[in-house]
C-alpha cells in the first residue's frame, strides 16, 4: 500500500539483502531458510504464493509488450523446487541471471566452434547448414568474455537436403511417423544443438539457454511435435521425464550416444504442460502426463472437414453439439467451461470474420443465412438470398471450403482467432 516505499527501503537495509540490476536479492542461506520455514508453517499459503508467482511470470511471458520476456522465462525456470538438476538451478539462482536472446551474426562462429569442440567437426558442419537455413533459430548467453551458452531451435519440414543428411532429422521423422504423423500444414520443433563454454552439456548455463529458448518457442510458435536432443542422455533423462517428455529414439551420432525426447503437442497442449510443470515444481513427480490431461488423437484433415460440417448442421442443438469430436480438438480452448458453447461461438465468430476478407462478404452472407438464421431448408435459404438454387449451392460450397480452411489454420496453429478477424502468425 502507501508504505511500500518505506518497507522496500527497510528491506534493502538488512544485512542479508543486496541490490541487483533488476531488484533486491536475499542471501541464499537466508532465502532458503525463509522459504523452508514458510512451507512448513503454512503449506497451503506457500502453494498459493508459488502458484501466484508462476502465474505472474507466465502472464509477463505472454504479454506482447513485455520488455524483458527472457527474464520472465528464466524466472519460470527457477521456480523448480523438487525436480532433477536442482544443483544447476541453484547455481543459476545464486549466480544471477544472464540474458538469453537471439544470436547476432557475429556470435555464430563462436557457437559453431563450441559445437565442434563438444560434438565434432561433422556435427558443427550440420549446425552451420542449419544456421544458414534458419538464422533466427539460434539463441545465446553472452558475457564480456564472449558466448557462454547457446541453444538452437529448428523446425521441420525444411527445404534442401538436411532432411536426409542430418541423422537426427531422420530419427525424428521416423518417430513422428510411428507415433503421430503430421497433418497438412503442421511442423516439428527440435531443440537441435545446445551447449556451453564450460563443460558443454554439463554446464548450468546450458539449462538457462535451453530452458528460456524452449519456453519462448513452445509458448509462441505452433508445432505438432517438440523434440529435445542431447549427447548426454544419462545426465538429462531424469529431467526430461520430469517434464513429461518420452524417450523417442537413440542413435550413435558420430561416435557419441545421442537421444531424443519428445511429446505430441496436439495431444498435450502447451498450456496443459505448463499447468503440469507448475504442480511438479513442488511435488517432484515425474513420468508421462496424467491421462486425464491428454486430448484424443488429432483428427485427420478429412475428419476435421466432416466434423465442421456436422457441427454447423447442429449449431442450434446444444445437446448434439456437445457430442462433436471438435470439442477435444485444438480448435477449442481446453479450459473452456462450456465446450459446446465455445464451439458454437467459434463457428459463428469465424463466419462473421469471413466478411472482412476480400470477396468474403458473400461467404458470410450465405453461411449465416444457411446455418445461423434457422431456415428450414437450403431451398428456402436460396429464395431468401434471391439466388437460383444452383448458384446458391455453388456459393455455399465455396463458403464452406473457405470456412474449413480458416478453422483448420486455427487447429494447427498457423493463425489464431481474434475479435472480429483472423490473425496470422
Amino acid at each position: 500500500g502507501s508504505r511500500a516505499g518505506e518497507v522496500w527501503d527497510w528491506l534493502e537495509s538488512r544485512p542479508y539483502v543486496r541490490r541487483g540490476t533488476v531488484g533486491l536479492f536475499l542471501h541464499d542461506v537466508v532465502r532458503e531458510l525463509f522459504e523452508a520455514e514458510f512451507a512448513q508453517r503454512a503449506p497451503e499459503s506457500y502453494i498459493d504464493l508459488h502458484n501466484a508467482v508462476n502465474g505472474y511470470f507466465l502472464g509477463r511471458l505472454m504479454n506482447p509488450s513485455e520488455p524483458y520476456p527472457d527474464r520472465a522465462a528464466a524466472e519460470l525456470l527457477l521456480l523448480h523446487r523438487r525436480g532433477p538438476l536442482l544443483d544447476d538451478i541453484r547455481q543459476l539462482r545464486d549466480g544471477g541471471l544472464q540474458s538469453v536472446v537471439h544470436a547476432a551474426p557475429g556470435d555464430r562462429e563462436a557457437i559453431l566452434e563450441l559445437i565442434s569442440q563438444g560434438e565434432g567437426a561433422e556435427s558443427a558442419e550440420l549446425a552451420r547448414r542449419w544456421v544458414s537455413a534458419q538464422p533466427s533459430a539460434l539463441y545465446r548467453v553472452r558475457s564480456e568474455e564472449g558466448v557462454e551458452a547457446f541453444a538452437m531451435q529448428v523446425y521441420l519440414p525444411i527445404e534442401g537436403s538436411l532432411d536426409v543428411d542430418d541423422p537426427v532429422v531422420i530419427a525424428v521423422m521416423d518417430a513422428v511417423n510411428r507415433h503421430g504423423p503430421l497433418r497438412p500444414g503442421e511442423r516439428v520443433n527440435i531443440n537441435r544443438f545446445s551447449g556451453a563454454s564450460g563443460s558443454y552439456q554439463r554446464d548450468p548455463l546450458l539449462l538457462l539457454a535451453n530452458g528460456v529458448s524452449s519456453i519462448f518457442e513452445w509458448s509462441r510458435q505452433p508445432a505438432a511435435w517438440t523434440f529435445i536432443v542431447t549427447v548426454d542422455p544419462e545426465h538429462y533423462a531424469p529431467y526430461f521425464a520430469y517434464l513429461g517428455l518420452s524417450p523417442m529414439f537413440s542413435l550413435d551420432y558420430f561416435g557419441m550416444p545421442l537421444a531424443g525426447y519428445g511429446w505430441d503437442r496436439r495431444r498435450f497442449p502447451v498450456p496443459r504442460l505448463f499447468d503440469m510443470i507448475a504442480r511438479r515444481e513442488l511435488s517432484g513427480e515425474s513420468g508421462p502426463p496424467p491421462p486425464e490431461m491428454m486430448r484424443s488423437a488429432p483428427l485427420s484433415r478429412e475428419s476435421f472437414d466432416r466434423a465442421v460440417r456436422e457441427a454447423l448442421r447442429e449449431i442450434d442443438r446444444p445437446d448434439r453439439l456437445a457430442r462433436s469430436v471438435l470439442l477435444d480438438a485444438a480448435l477449442i480452448d481446453a479450459a473452456a467451461p462450456d465446450p459446446a458453447a465455445a464451439l458454437r461461438d467459434m463457428l459463428s465468430d469465424t463466419i462473421a470474420a469471413l466478411g472482412d476478407e476480400r470477396r468474403g462478404a458473400e461467404h458470410r452472407r450465405v453461411l449465416e443465412r444457411t446455418y445461423l438464421r434457422g431456415v428450414p431448408s437450403q431451398e428456402t435459404a436460396a429464395q431468401l438470398l434471391g439466388l437460383p438454387f444452383s448458384t446458391y449451392r455453388r456459393h455455399l460450397a465455396l463458403a464452406l471450403e473457405r470456412l474449413v480452411e480458416v478453422l483448420w489454420s486455427f487447429e494447427i496453429g498457423t493463425s489464431r482467432p481474434t475479435a472480429g478477424k483472423v490473425s496470422s502468425n
